[in-house]
């Protein structure tokens, strides 16, 4: 027995594309047409519609379309469902393909997109699905979502994730995703997504919390993304009650084999202004502590690697200091570069000063770590950070800001940054430092077998720091 076909269009009553979608309906063989209509009805457009057979459902005031659909799916009766919309106008053939996939069982959900990759530094249904996808390990979902239409699935796969779940489009694709029902994407070439406006736009973010907090309360803070051994346990071990207070300005760089750099990067944190400079030795088989201890600075090692910024939180629990400089021990910064980031610190008013990179990630497209950065700073509501966060160096913070945060949250910097951001400290991109372009490269890091680590390390690192945020804000994670 062939499938049937329930068909729902929602969208505004007075939306000029409706008559149009409509003539493509009809051209689908349904056995039953719903339309969903929100805004100022029109009783001639309405007499229409139904003289076709078509149930119009008339909502009256202001309704997103997405929250319409729930009330679409309960209704429908057809084996297959397919959503449309009246501000997506696909072709015939196209809306065809996402049928015949359910139909013939290739696919439970047939979704689809518009792009490969959201436009850089915007908010809207493509950029929140992107990231999602890339949280839920599902990068060949493209920017696929269940906010997009038309997507067609199955009477099967709706009772799965649920009729409700469509209320709010990623979660319900994130369920779809933990279910294991097999998901198909379309990639259709006009694109006729609008820019959000405010509202929209906090709202969809909104959208994006709960569903991120779902999928990491099932998956785990991280996801599953790799920590990259951090040690943590020796964060622990540290006894920094006893130890005396410095009431200048401490740098703080951690490094492993770095002989032929860390020499030059204490002296320029010393010219900078510094007036105690620690390097956090780990894992070095090279001269880095002898040549570190000859520069002037005091030295702490340890004969194993402790892992990415490990260094920066064993480095403030072995020194407090009032003020802080971070800086990596494989690349040396001019003294230029680095006075303003201590001058905001100390004199500024500045609590939190941060290297500003937006200029330097200017491209077409971003990279999964530029846009893991940017979710994090909009989801503290933070859209002036851009793409700076405490991931990069250098970057100064004040010792009162250091014991807010929490010492042993150095280590993971979207903990410290969410810490300082929603305990309202000042926070401040301040100066552009090209760290990118000098960042060391490390082949078994960057180039490993299962892909580049790093990457995955700062995913993961977003992760934590949205389960974090929804662990703050609603003390819980559902």
């Amino acid at each position: 027995m062939k499938p049937t076909l329930s068909i729902i269009i929602t969208g505004k009553a007075d939306d000029e594309n409706l008559e149009q979608l409509f003539r493509v309906a009809q051209n689908l063989h349904y056995s039953e047409l719903i339309l969903l209509l929100s805004g100022s009805s029109n009783n001639k457009d309405y007499l229409i519609y139904s003289n076709h057979d078509v149930k119009v459902l008339h909502f009256g005031s202001e309704i997103i379309s997405h929250k319409m659909r729930v009330h679409g799916a309960k209704i429908a009766k057809g084996n297959i469902l397919l959503f449309m919309d009246t501000k997506f106008l696909i072709n015939f053939k196209e809306i065809r393909s996402l049928i015949l996939c359910v139909e013939n069982k290739k696919a439970d959900l047939a979704l689809s997109t518009f792009s490969d990759t959201p436009q850089p530094g915007v908010i809207n249904f493509e950029s929140v699905e992107y990231i999602l996808n890339i949280i839920s390990n599902r990068r060949d979902l493209l920017c696929s979502s269940l906010y997009n239409v038309p997507f067609a699935i199955s009477r099967e796969a709706l009772k799965i994730i649920g009729a409700d779940s469509l209320a709010v489009p990623p979660l319900a694709k994130m369920n779809a995703i933990k279910k294991g029902l097999v998901i198909e994407v379309f990639n259709h070439s006009k694109n006729n997504l609008n820019k959000l406006n405010e509202k929209e736009e906090s709202l969809i973010m909104e959208e994006f919390l709960q569903s991120t907090s779902s999928w990491l309360n099932s998956y785990g803070r991280r996801s599953g993304y790799t920590n990259l051994g951090r040690r943590f346990d020796v964060l622990e071990l540290q006894n920094y009650e006893i130890l005396s207070y410095h009431s200048g300005v401490t740098a703080i760089i951690s490094a492993s084999n770095e002989e032929e750099t860390i020499g030059n990067v204490i002296r320029s944190a010393f010219d900078a202004g510094a007036t105690q400079v620690v390097v956090v030795e780990n894992g070095s088989t090279d001269a880095t502590a002898k040549i570190a201890k000859e520069a002037g600075a005091k030295v702490l090692s340890f004969s194993y690697r402790l892992g990415h910024d490990v260094g920066r939180g064993v480095g403030a629990l072995n020194f407090p200091s009032a003020h802080y400089l971070f800086l990596d021990g494989d690349m040396v910064l001019s003294v230029e570069e680095l006075i303003p980031f201590i001058t905001a610190v100390t004199k500024g008013g500045i609590d939190v000063a941060l290297n500003n990179l937006s200029n330097l990630v200017k491209h077409p497209e971003w990279d999964e770590v530029t846009w893991s950065k940017f979710f994090l700073n909009n989801s503290l509501s933070r859209k002036d950070l851009d793409v700076n966060t405490l991931t990069a160096v250098p970057h100064a913070i004040n010792g009162r800001a250091v014991n807010i945060i929490g010492v042993a949250n150095l280590a993971v910097p979207t903990i410290a940054m969410v810490r300082a951001v929603l305990s309202g400290l000042t926070v401040k991109a301040i100066r552009e430092v090209d760290v990118i372009s000098k960042n060391r490269i490390r082949s078994e890091l960057h180039y490993s077998s299962r892909g580049n680590l790093v990457e995955q390390l700062i995913i993961g690192d977003m992760c934590q720091g949205l389960y974090e945020i929804i662990l703050q804000k609603h003390g819980r994670v559902i």
